[in-house]
């Protein structure tokens, strides 16, 4: 026997045999609950973060902006 192999055996460790273990399901947000419940501060990280995560349509980008412009000129 190779020396290596008797070595591989002898230190206990095994081949990883399967490897058609199956993934965990993603977890599904409902569309527009995650603007609500965050608070915004850092609002272009949680729209783009949004974005990718979820298919927003434009027409919806296109509101969440006007918002944000609405609340950042009750600031001034």
């Amino acid at each position: 026997m190779d020396p290596s192999l008797r070595e591989f055996l002898a230190s206990g460790k095994s081949i990883i045999t399967d490897t058609m273990a199956v993934k965990s399901e993603p977890v599904k947000i409902k569309k527009g609950t995650a603007m609500e419940k965050v608070e915004v501060r850092d609002w272009d990280k949680v729209l783009i973060s949004r974005c990718k995560d979820e298919k927003v349509s434009k027409k919806d980008v296109v509101v969440e902006f006007k918002k944000i412009i609405d609340r950042e000129e009750a600031l001034i």
